[in-house]
């Protein structure tokens, strides 16, 4: 029985330096360091690596060895664009995925059976000890980065933009390749296949990140797709799949590769679950809490339609402040009819943020309901839409590569043929002043090239000009003369038409900028303005000139008061 008591029990390397039990000295901690210990090559070579990487660039940079589209990058250059993807998309991501394996790919299972210590603490011994490792390349390389660049640009260190850049993609996919390495390992497999494995996982978590960043381009919050949402999710699922192949079930290793799977399945069907409900509500509060990116006010009702940045909507009274109705994305155009009582809105309204569902053109009264069923245009887009009393014309994109506008007929809502049609390259404008007063703006060489008449194959021109010419839209009938030229783009036209349709403003070049303003009908011109100083005017409501200054002043103008008693 002696012999029981007096004899050591043989120990092998794997269990060396955990120390007897009852010693002050934690399981935890012991378990940590033969972890360490265990990537101490990986950790050896990869903070060689680190080192040597910018010290490396910034030889190749000084030489001028790398090329970029406007000649050799400098070493300022190499390190403000190279370094950073290399660091944060190439070796972090790397060097996490063979930390993560080197540590779990290891067999602990016959000191998990002789030594008092649970599988969960192992498992996140394991997890530390891996995660402190990529902590400190990550820490190496960016200490190794500074250095260099403080010795090699005589002190300067503008690198602040890409290090964000560098760690902010390191920040997604460490942790994305660090959990990819652990879970592959936590199967069984051998280190090699591990690596394997965990690359594979990588490029489908980004894959999918990608097809659903392309398949729903407007499912964002705060200008970032919730297809981020995979790249958060996914190394948290995998890493729950590890422990519970690892720590759930004894002995260890019992079916891990059942428990595994049965882990990936559900984390994933969470994960997709979470993504369907987070995403309809991130569109919302982005839509919420989003600057406007267009305000359209309704002309004699009280309601506001404010449309987001990621292109959905809100119908609102100000008075009471309460939401109406809220609109999916994508909204392209709306517009209220002449008393605010109508709305109409071209839509590929949208839960999930999709971009290419059909063409719908809405039309609501002044709360939100439908007042006639929806039309559905084979249009690529629908620049805009114009109220004419009851009837509503449509400037659209076609599918044959034509601009054009058409009417929608009141009575079984059919488009009607059209009553403008331009090649795709003809930049024009149809502008709406006042009740009844209709324009059309179009280029210096187009008017005699409308519809049929215009060559397909001709090549957009880039002379500037235009002519702003009257139109009826009863009959698509376009003046036979400009009523006004201007040297600008035709979308200076919108701009330099008064609200009412009456007035035109003009600005005289020269020592001293002259700012004038024709009345269309008789052709009576004022000067409204004049100086150096004066460098933003618009008009505003009531057609008054709306003029601020250099400094900071505003002034408002009555053009109707100036023309009242002048001669014809």
């Amino acid at each position: 029985m002696s012999e029981i008591y007096t004899t050591r029990p043989p120990r092998d390397s794997a269990t060396r330096g955990i120390a007897p039990h009852g010693s002050r000295r934690s399981a935890f901690a012991a378990l940590f360091w033969i972890s360490w210990r265990q990537q101490r090559s990986v950790v050896v070579v990869g903070a060689l690596v680190a080192a040597f990487i910018p010290l490396a660039l910034a030889v190749a940079g000084d030489e001028g060895i790398f090329a970029s589209g406007k000649g050799k990058l400098g070493l300022m250059s190499t390190f403000r664009h190279l370094l950073p993807l290399i660091l944060g998309v190439g070796f972090w991501p790397l060097w996490s995925a063979l930390l993560g394996v080197q540590v779990f790919s290891s067999r602990r299972d016959r000191f998990l059976a002789e030594r008092p210590v649970s599988s969960s603490k192992t498992w996140w011994a394991r997890a530390a000890a891996s995660w402190s490792a990529v902590l400190l390349l990550v820490g190496v390389s960016l200490c190794a980065w500074w250095l260099v660049a403080m010795l090699g640009t005589s002190g300067e260190f503008p690198l602040v933009k890409p290090t964000m850049i560098a760690l902010g993609t390191g920040a997604v996919l460490c942790p994305l390749a660090w959990s990819s390495g652990i879970v592959a390992a936590s199967f069984g497999a051998t280190s090699l296949v591990a690596s394997m494995a965990a690359s594979l996982i990588v490029g489908f978590v980004l894959l999918m990140t990608y097809q659903i960043v392309v398949a729903l381009p407007l499912a964002m919050y705060q200008g970032v797709p919730t297809a981020a949402w995979f790249l958060i999710a996914s190394p948290i699922a995998l890493a729950i799949a590890s422990y519970t192949m690892l720590c759930r079930g004894e002995p260890s290793g019992t079916h891990r590769r059942r428990r595994g799977v049965l882990a990936i399945i559900a984390a994933s069907f969470t994960i997709g679950l979470g993504f369907a409900a987070a995403t309809p509500l991130a569109i919302r509060f982005d839509a919420y809490f989003g600057s406007a990116r267009a305000l359209t006010n309704a002309p004699a009702e009280n309601r506001v339609l404010y449309i987001g940045r990621n292109h959905s909507a809100w119908l609102e009274d100000p008075a009471s402040g309460k939401r109406l109705r809220f609109f999916w994305p994508r909204i392209g155009a709306a517009a209220w009819n002449d008393d605010g009582g109508y709305l109409a809105l071209a839509s590929r309204s949208s839960v999930m943020g999709r971009d290419d569902l059909p063409l719908q053109i809405e039309r609501l009264d002044r709360d939100g309901t439908p007042i006639m069923p929806d039309i559905t245009m084979s249009a690529l887009w629908i620049r805009d839409l114009e109220w004419d009393g009851d009837d509503l014309l449509v400037t659209s994109f076609l599918e044959s590569g034509a601009t054009a506008l058409h009417r929608i007929d009141p009575e079984d809502s059919s488009l009607t043929a059209p009553l403008l049609r331009f090649d795709e390259k003809i930049r024009w404008v149809l502008l709406k002043r006042g009740k009844n007063r209709w324009y059309v703006a179009l280029p210096t060489h187009a008017r005699k090239k409308i519809a049929s008449s215009w060559s397909r194959n001709r090549e957009p021109s880039d002379e500037q000009g235009f002519g702003l010419y009257t139109f009826d839209p009863e009959t698509g009938a376009i003046g036979v003369l400009p009523i006004v030229t201007g040297n600008q783009s035709v979308y200076a036209a919108e701009r330099g038409l008064s609200p009412s349709g009456r007035y035109w403003r003009e600005v005289t070049a020269g020592p001293s900028s002259r700012y004038m303003v024709r009345e269309l009908e008789t052709g009576r011109r004022i000067r409204v303005a004049e100086g150096s100083d004066l460098s933003s005017w618009r008009w505003g409501q009531d057609d008054r000139l709306l003029i601020t200054t250099d400094s900071g002043d505003n002034s408002a103008i009555d053009i109707e008061s100036l023309f009242t008693g002048l001669a014809p």
